[in-house]
């Protein structure tokens, strides 16, 4: 723990100007071992929350432990920020302000973590202070607003299917995010409208660009800031193909590949 309560600032070049590096690059930042070897206070490495909701209240009990041989009147602050810009936000408060700690003793600490205000989508930082005399600590704190799409694939009677996933930008076509051949995928996203495709697809002779099709099956949706979505894939809802056809131009385009405008094998589902 030591180690990372007397960890600095790594400083790295952003769009050519210098500026504290966040805990996603850093972690708890450049360890001084010096100071960690004398510590006269440690506490927690980290404290994460990881993803979070909107308008939820969480909290963490994190501990301060005194390592000296004299009494330490310890004060204590806490903030956090947007790592995009570093904007503060008012989020993060504790119990108490301060501790006293007699030597070897050990004070707990209650962290709320508050979103109900308005944060932006994306990540945050932030620190616990605990300062004492000359010297301090800090303990590093993560959190996300981010949203999340838990999607699986089944056939007509239920059944989960394993199946290759893709996440599609509805507007741009892009594909941010996939999954090779899985019963179901997470995909981790900011908010907007997108497609989220399954598929089994096996190409035969490349470069000819013939397919064989299981299934290619697909969705689209919407999702907000810091939703998570739950969909299920049914083959009930595709068409299945009963004859080898080159007649695509019915079936959306943004499956697969863009360049690979096939025949289709005889047997398979694709959606409308």
């Amino acid at each position: 723990m030591a180690l990372a309560n007397y960890a600095q600032n790594i400083s790295v070049l952003d769009q050519g100007t210098y500026k504290p590096a966040s805990v996603l690059d850093e972690g708890a930042g450049r360890i001084d071992v010096c100071k960690a070897a004398n510590a006269s206070a440690v506490g927690n490495s980290s404290i994460s929350f990881g993803r979070v909701s909107l308008n939820t209240l969480y909290k963490r009990v994190f501990t301060v432990q005194n390592l000296a041989v004299t009494t330490l009147s310890i004060a204590l602050d806490a903030k956090a920020w947007y790592i995009a810009d570093g904007t503060l936000y008012n989020v993060a408060s504790m119990n108490t302000s301060s501790l006293i700690l007699s030597s070897g003793a050990t004070g707990k600490v209650e962290l709320s973590l508050d979103t109900s205000g308005t944060l932006p989508e994306g990540y945050f930082e932030g620190r616990i202070n605990a300062r004492f005399g000359d010297a301090s600590i800090r303990i590093p704190l993560f959190f996300c607003v981010i949203s999340q799409l838990n999607v699986d694939a089944v056939d007509e009677g239920g059944s989960k299917l394993v199946a290759a996933y893709v996440l599609i930008d509805a507007h741009t076509g892009e594909a941010p995010a996939s999954l090779i051949e899985d019963f179901s995928a997470r995909f981790i996203m900011f908010h907007g409208t997108y497609v989220v495709q399954a598929m089994d697809l096996y190409v035969l002779n490349p470069p000819l660009l013939d397919a064989r099709i299981s299934f290619i099956i697909h969705k689209k949706f919407s999702i907000g800031i810091g939703e998570t979505v739950n969909l299920r894939l049914s083959l009930a809802s595709a068409n299945k193909l009963e004859v080898r056809t080159t007649d695509v131009q019915g079936y959306p385009r943004y499956v697969v590949n863009k360049q690979l405008l096939t025949p289709y094998w005889s047997t398979g589902y694709l959606s409308d």
